[in-house]
């Protein structure tokens, strides 16, 4: 027979049950006992319900974990606790776009104002205009998009923007993958204009010149041309050979004006200073010892910038110079001119009526002596330290530097 309580069976005739030592009742002829739920079977059935509720709440974490609102709220602590890193991550980028973490980074770290404190996101309903950007809320959002909206205070004002999320794939074959589009945060198509020969520098990074454009009939500055380029600060760097490297911090966002450094001029290096200081006055010595001896103009052009020799005036000028050299006959004129002790200070680009970007505008000094006939037959000697009366400018042609105005007719008048 079959104990009651516990189910198991038990020798006919027994009073009490050998297992649970319960009462035994004899079973109607040909029947059963009935099924009886044992205490295992309840523990049993506890812990089913219980892994269907941990199932279930699972479920939940995870559709919210991997939902467009928890992307959007862990993209919004990034930008307030200024971790571009992980903004970045939150962002839809092309791989086409060219646009890396790295650059993502440098231009936030580097924007001059980059703080956003309280930030938050709330999810919006309705469709996004495409032309003004703005909501329609008579609209529903597109299949695999949501609307949300950042809000966050910067500078003292509260300032919002709108966010756009969309699938981005699968996660674990169940949940989507949210991903930010990065709308209004890049510019395309920029355009940075530098002066002609100079290497650009963004944020410490050199920009390939494979990317410059070719501008017919422009010789004073090249222009880079960059498909895409994220809004935020860049150290900008002119580098030239030679040079002093110039730097600024420039904020894009998205205005092409804010990237032309065409009128911009270098300012030379103490070796190129001293450079120059030689240049001209091995030319100062070779000219004034041709025009004292006879010597052709010719020989002195090597000296001398292309556009300068074009116009004819430096040859007038020593003509002239040629033509008041001493004449024994009437015991007048230049008989020798010296310059030494040559020091110069960088003048600005305009003290030069014609300067172009690359050029280099010097106020000279030094000593200049000037031996000249007086008609008693004795030599004159005069001069001495002076300053020159207009800057002179350098200009590099050729890879060489050239003198584009002398002034040597003025130092002995």
């Amino acid at each position: 027979m079959f104990c009651t309580n516990c189910g198991k069976e038990n020798r006919d005739g027994q009073k009490f049950c050998q297992y649970c030592g319960a009462p035994l009742e004899p079973a109607a002829a040909g029947k059963k006992p009935g099924f009886r739920l044992r205490p295992v079977h309840w523990v049993l059935i506890g812990e089913i319900a219980l892994a269907a509720a941990g199932i279930v709440l699972g479920w939940k974490v995870c559709r919210e974990r991997f939902s467009a609102g928890h992307t959007a709220e862990i993209y919004a602590k990034a930008l307030e606790e200024g971790n571009w890193g992980e903004a970045y991550d939150c962002l839809l980028i092309d791989e086409e776009t060219g646009l890396s973490r790295e650059e993502y980074i440098a231009a936030r770290e580097a924007a001059p104002d980059t703080q956003m404190d309280q930030v938050s996101v709330e999810e919006l309903s309705g469709g996004k205009n495409l032309y003004t950007g703005q909501l329609n809320p008579e609209a529903g959002a597109p299949s695999g998009e949501v609307h949300l909206e950042l809000r966050y205070r910067s500078g003292g004002d509260t300032k919002s923007s709108l966010l756009t999320a969309v699938s981005a794939g699968k996660k674990w074959f169940f949940f989507d993958e949210w991903k930010i589009l990065p709308s209004n945060l890049y510019g395309e198509d920029v355009e940075i204009r530098v002066p002609k020969q100079a290497s650009l520098i963004l944020n410490g990074e050199e920009i390939g010149r494979d990317t410059l454009q070719k501008t017919e009939g422009e010789e004073t500055y090249d222009t880079y041309l960059l498909p895409n380029l994220f809004y935020g600060g860049y150290q900008i760097q002119l580098v030239q050979e030679g040079m002093e490297t110039w730097t600024r911090l420039v904020e894009y966002s998205g205005n092409a004006a804010e990237f032309d450094f065409s009128d911009i001029c270098l300012q030379p290096d103490q070796d190129t200073v001293d450079t120059l200081l030689q240049l001209y006055g091995e030319a100062g010595q070779a000219y004034f010892s041709a025009a004292m001896n006879g010597g052709s103009f010719s020989g002195l052009e090597q000296y001398f910038a292309g556009e300068a020799l074009e116009q004819g005036s430096l040859e007038e000028e020593f003509q002239d110079v040629q033509e008041g050299i001493y004449d024994a006959k009437d015991g007048y004129g230049t008989i020798s001119v010296e310059i030494s002790d040559l020091q110069a200070e960088s003048a600005p680009a305009d003290t030069y009526y014609d300067s172009r970007p690359g050029d280099v505008i010097l106020n000279l000094r030094g000593t200049v002596a000037v031996t000249s006939g007086s008609g008693s037959g004795l030599p004159r000697e005069a001069g001495g330290e002076r300053e020159w009366p207009e800057p002179v400018c350098f200009r590099m042609e050729d890879g060489v530097w050239k003198i584009c105005n002398p002034q040597f007719q003025e130092l002995i008048h």
